[in-house]
C-alpha cells in the first residue's frame, strides 16, 4: 500500500507525467494514464 501510495503522489504532482520519462520507461505507464 506503501508504494501505491508514492506512485500516487507522482501523479498529483504531474511532474514525473510532464517530462515523460517515466512512462517511456514503462513504470510510469499507469500514472500517466490516471493523469491524462
Amino acid at each position: 500500500m506503501k508504494m501505491r501510495y508514492l506512485k500516487y503522489k507522482n501523479c498529483k504532482i504531474g511532474r514525473n507525467v510532464q517530462i515523460g520519462v517515466n512512462v517511456n520507461v514503462g513504470r510510469g505507464t499507469v500514472i500517466g494514464d490516471n493523469s491524462i
